[in-house]
């Protein structure tokens, strides 16, 4: 599925289907549960320029994979923290 996706990233040009293809892998990420490869897809569809809806949606469905993936109460902090800064700067 990733070789897809970056076979697609290749042959699209334009902003918004490279935000799309992005969201895309961040799906593949973390059902591959790579939250640092879904936050960096999350971070490049925001800079891409996608539409905010699903960007926000996306954003939702890391922090709740980061909240399930805490194991100490600082790393619940630093989730949290990360989804309050992910969601101000993709709105």
């Amino acid at each position: 599925a990733r070789a897809l996706l970056d076979e697609c990233a290749r042959r699209f040009q334009a902003p918004e289907r490279r935000a799309a293809l992005e969201l895309e892998g961040l799906y593949l990420a973390l059902e591959q549960q790579d939250l640092a490869g879904a936050a960096a897809a999350l971070e490049r569809a925001r800079r891409n320029g996608g539409d905010p809806a699903p960007i926000l949606e996306a954003a939702f469905h890391l922090g709740d994979a980061e909240l399930a993936a805490a194991g100490t109460v600082a790393d619940l902090v630093a989730a949290v923290q990360a989804g309050a800064h992910r969601a101000d700067t993709a709105s």
